[in-house]
C-alpha cells in the first residue's frame, strides 16, 4: 500500500511539473501562473474525482522512475555512482565495526549466561508436554515410542522426588 502511494505521488507530483511546464511556469512561480496550468491542482489532489479509475502504470510516469530518483543526489550518473561507493563503504565499514565488537571483542556476561540455558529448563512442565505431545504422534504414525515413554517416566519419578523433598520441609 506504502509502495503504491509513493507512486501515486510520484505520478500526481510529475502531472503538476508537467503542467507547470506546459504552461510556462515554473515551479517557483506565483500562485496566479499555477491556477492557470492546464490541469487544476485541486483535480490532481482531488479524493473524490481520480481516486475511483486506476492509474494505468503504462502511461504514468512511475513506469520511468528509477530507484536514483529517489535516493541517489541529483546530477550526472558518474556523480551518482561515486555517492553510492562512498554510501558502500560507509554502511559496509560500520557493519564490520558492529560485527568485530560485538562476535570477536566483546567478553562474556551474565546475560549470555542466562541466554546458553535451555527453554525446556526454564519453563517447568514443557519438556513433558513436549514428550506427551511427541508420542502421540508417533503412535499415530507408527513410529517407536520407546526412547519417549522412558524419559516420561524419568521425568514421573523426578516429580514424586520433588514432591516428597517439599513434603520433608513442612
Amino acid at each position: 500500500m506504502a509502495t503504491s502511494m509513493s507512486f501515486l505521488t510520484a505520478y500526481r507530483l510529475g502531472k503538476i511539473t508537467q503542467n507547470l511546464k506546459l504552461s510556462g511556469c515554473r515551479l517557483g512561480a506565483s500562485i496566479q501562473c499555477q491556477l492557470r496550468a492546464p490541469t487544476p491542482l485541486h483535480k490532481l489532489f482531488s479524493t473524490d474525482g481520480g481516486q475511483d479509475q486506476p492509474i494505468q502504470y503504462s502511461t504514468s510516469l512511475a513506469k520511468s522512475w528509477s530507484v536514483r530518483q529517489s535516493f541517489g543526489p541529483a546530477g550526472s550518473v558518474e556523480r551518482n555512482y561515486k555517492y553510492e561507493a562512498f554510501r558502500l563503504t560507509v554502511i559496509l565499514g560500520s557493519v564490520s565495526a558492529f560485527l568485530i565488537y560485538f562476535c570477536v571483542l566483546r567478553e562474556e556476561n551474565d546475560i549470555d549466561d542466562e541466554l546458553d540455558v535451555p527453554l525446556i529448563d526454564r519453563i517447568k512442565g514443557l519438556e513433558e508436554t513436549q514428550l506427551r505431545q511427541s508420542f502421540e504422534y508417533n503412535s499415530s504414525k507408527g513410529l517407536p515410542t520407546e526412547r519417549i515413554e522412558q524419559r516420561l517416566k524419568e521425568i514421573e519419578l523426578e516429580k514424586s522426588y520433588e514432591q516428597q523433598q517439599q513434603d520433608n520441609k513442612l
